[in-house]
């Protein structure tokens, strides 16, 4: 659907990805591969409780499986939702 009606916008989902992931990672997060489009995969131990917290921040993701997390950013997620993600990321994360 994005890519009949929303080519415009992919360029910025792409950024803020790049951007979520960058800073991430200088909070020692883990990724297990590497971000190309606006999909990040994050390395977690505990991944469907962490969802859970990050729920509860307002934060919403996705586990796959035990170990991975999954966030997608979109034409809705705005710079400002990018930094509190961020924020909320390190906090539950980092712990």
């Amino acid at each position: 659907y994005a890519l009949d009606h929303h080519v415009d916008t992919l360029t910025e989902d792409h950024r803020r990805a790049q951007t979520f992931r960058n800073r991430l990672e200088k909070s020692g997060i883990n990724f297990p591969r590497p971000t190309q489009t606006n999909i990040v995969l994050i390395t977690s131990s505990q991944a469907v409780e962490d969802v859970k917290s990050l729920a509860e921040h307002g934060v919403r993701v996705f586990n796959l499986g035990s170990d991975t997390i999954r966030a997608v950013f979109h034409r809705d997620v705005t710079d400002e939702d990018l930094e509190q993600a961020i924020q909320v990321f390190e906090a539950v994360l980092t712990r």
